[in-house]
C-alpha cells in the first residue's frame, strides 16, 4: 500500500479529482450551493489515513485508480439529496 502522506497526496486535489470531474465525464451539472436545495455532502477526518483494498470497498466492482493506495481521510458519513446513504450523524 501506497502512503498518501508520504505521496503527498492533498485532499483537495483528491476531492477534485473523485467529485468534480465525475460530474464533467458523466455529462452532468456541477452541484448548486443555494437555500432550498438538497444536501449532498461528505464527513471526513482528515487526519486519519485509510487503505484502499478489496476487503474494504462495498459491491461486486473493484475498479478503482485508488486500490492499494492509501488515501489522506477516513469518510464518516454520506448525504445524498439529504439522506445519509453512508454512517451516521
Amino acid at each position: 500500500v501506497k502512503g498518501a502522506r508520504e505521496e503527498r497526496v492533498d485532499v483537495a486535489v483528491l476531492l477534485t479529482a473523485a467529485v468534480s470531474r465525475a460530474y464533467r465525464v458523466l455529462g452532468l451539472a456541477a452541484p448548486v450551493w443555494q437555500v432550498g436545495c438538497s444536501a449532498n455532502f461528505v464527513v471526513f477526518d482528515e487526519a486519519n489515513d485509510w487503505a484502499v483494498t478489496p476487503q474494504v470497498i462495498r459491491g461486486a466492482h473493484r475498479n478503482t485508480p485508488f486500490l492499494h493506495h492509501e488515501l489522506p481521510a477516513v469518510v464518516h458519513t454520506t448525504l445524498v439529496d439529504g439522506m445519509v446513504v453512508f454512517g451516521n450523524l
